[in-house]
């Protein structure tokens, strides 16, 4: 039997908890989708600007500079659901790194690191791509107008549509990144 003198009458505190297996996992992927989508945006950025006036009209219009406002918007036209498509995986990189935190599981200061930099991409990324939506729809209506041409009404719909989708996905993807940063901080403000 045990002397009750030499006892430690407090018990060790609980340390703390155990890192949870799929924390790692659902970050890397939300952090890597985040990167992908700035790659992509980068990668269109430089599209847009190493373009000649001369690629942006297939040769139809010659003797035209373009500014590079025009320039820029050229990728961005060329893959419409691209642009759609790095704001849903925005908002998917935001949900991936938002579920250990959401499920209240333990994380690693590597895992939060690599969710604050997914979040911080988001909140610059998804406002950007979204300006390259608008120059994509400005280089459309200003190559119209350049080859003399109105815009066909069903054309107009169709460019209403895609400024929709995408100024709609990157509300969700900056409110999301936004709500799920500063949720972040105050969990980090309360330890």
């Amino acid at each position: 039997m045990s002397d009750p003198l030499t006892e430690d009458a407090t018990p060790d505190p609980p340390g703390p908890d155990p890192v949870w297996p799929w924390s790692g996992p659902l970050t890397a992927m939300g952090f890597g989708l985040a990167l992908t989508v700035t790659a992509q945006f980068l990668l269109f950025l430089a599209e847009g600007m190493s373009a000649s006036s001369n690629d942006l009209t297939n040769g139809q219009v010659t003797g035209h500079p373009f500014d590079v406002l025009h320039r820029i918007g050229y990728p961005f036209n060329l893959s419409r659901v691209g642009a759609a498509v790095m704001v849903l995986s925005l908002v998917v990189a935001v949900l991936l790194v938002s579920v250990p935190p959401m499920l209240d599981k333990a994380t690693s200061d590597r895992h939060e690191m690599l969710a604050s930099v997914a979040l911080g991409l988001d909140l610059v990324i998804a406002p950007l791509v979204m300006i390259g939506t608008l120059l994509a729809v400005r280089y459309n209506l200003r190559s119209f107008q350049v080859a003399g041409r109105p815009v066909p009404g069903f054309f107009r719909l169709e460019l209403y549509g895609f400024l929709v989708g995408v100024v709609g996905l990157t509300a969700v993807a900056v409110i999301g990144g936004a709500r799920a940063m500063s949720l972040r901080l105050a969990v980090d403000a309360e330890e």
